[in-house]
């Protein structure tokens, strides 16, 4: 009798870790609620943008006698890139040679591997015309065209505003602009909507064009009219932080967009947001470097 009483425990005490084993292992997730853009997730993106840094020199570099500088670019873009570049903050007087007073840069696209890599070489740089040490420290302000994509799973609510799918929220993103999914709603039986919220958090700012006047970076500089799918279907879309299209004011911009809705108003569904817009985008990199001027540098 004690025997059997000991293979019954024995039995029990496996069977329930066997349950509880199981229970921990069920990773699934079902999303409710209005918005329904949770759920199990994953994600890529690339925000770096271009990036221009310069090698420090080895040496200090003497009044009438040529040297060169050393760009290194790098391209976080998954598309190619042409790269306006203006050099300023100095006296143009005093560049014997050497040095574009505008010139643009070509850049192959990032891989899914890394960013692409590139070093330009600015030679034969001469100064002349001062007097005493010259502070040289030019900066170099860049512009160049992004194509920004944003890329989400969603679930879809029904009439009643209701949402209870299964999803995984895959998201995808390249651009410097980050794109947001403020809310999904019903407007009708036959229509959804779906605001949106662009944000620039990156240490540029987007232009209407290359090198304006700085006192417009904060104020109507636009992105292309985005285009936005729900599923298959083409949104009717409009901006609602500004009445001048979309710009964005302050590096932001928040939009509406519209949609047809597939299938029945009673039931819910698991769809794709896709959004696809351009813009120019404006920065800089200093460099500073002291011209030596050996025969007067006690004077």
């Amino acid at each position: 009798m004690k025997t059997t009483i000991k293979s019954y425990l024995t039995v029990f005490l496996i069977t329930l870790t066997l349950i509880l084993s199981g229970c921990s292992s069920d990773s699934g997730a079902k999303q409710s609620g209005i918005l329904g853009i949770g759920g199990s997730s994953s994600s890529s993106s690339s925000s770096g943008g271009v990036s221009i840094n310069f090698e420090e020199l080895s040496f200090s570099p003497q009044k009438d006698n040529e040297f060169s500088l050393v760009m290194n670019l790098q391209n976080s873009l998954l598309h190619d890139v042409d790269v306006k570049i203006r050099p300023t903050g100095f006296d143009w007087d005093y560049l014997v040679s050497g040095l574009q007073k505008e010139f643009t840069l070509s850049l192959s696209k990032a891989t899914s591997t890394g960013v692409n890599q590139n070093a330009h070489y600015v030679e034969g740089i001469k100064l002349s015309g001062f007097t005493g040490d010259y502070n040289w420290n030019p900066t170099f302000k860049y512009c160049y065209p992004v194509k920004n994509q944003f890329r989400e799973q969603v679930c879809v609510p029904n009439r009643l505003n209701t949402c209870d799918a299964d999803i995984v929220a895959d998201k995808f993103s390249n651009g410097l602009l980050t794109t947001t999914i403020k809310t999904i709603y019903p407007i009708s039986d036959e229509k959804i909507g779906i605001e949106f919220e662009v944000s620039n958090g990156n240490n540029g700012v987007v232009v209407n064009e290359c090198f304006q006047d700085e006192n417009k970076n904060s104020f109507g500089n636009k992105i292309s009219d985005p285009v936005v799918k729900l599923g298959t279907k083409l949104g009717t879309c409009f901006a609602t932080s500004t009445s001048n299209g979309f710009s964005l004011n302050k590096n932001k911009l928040t939009f509406k967009c519209e949609f047809e809705r597939s299938g029945d108003s009673s039931e819910y569904y698991a769809s794709q947001v896709t959004v696809n817009y351009g813009y120019l985008y404006a920065q800089s990199t200093k460099n500073q470097i002291t011209i030596v001027d050996l025969e007067n540098r006690n004077n």
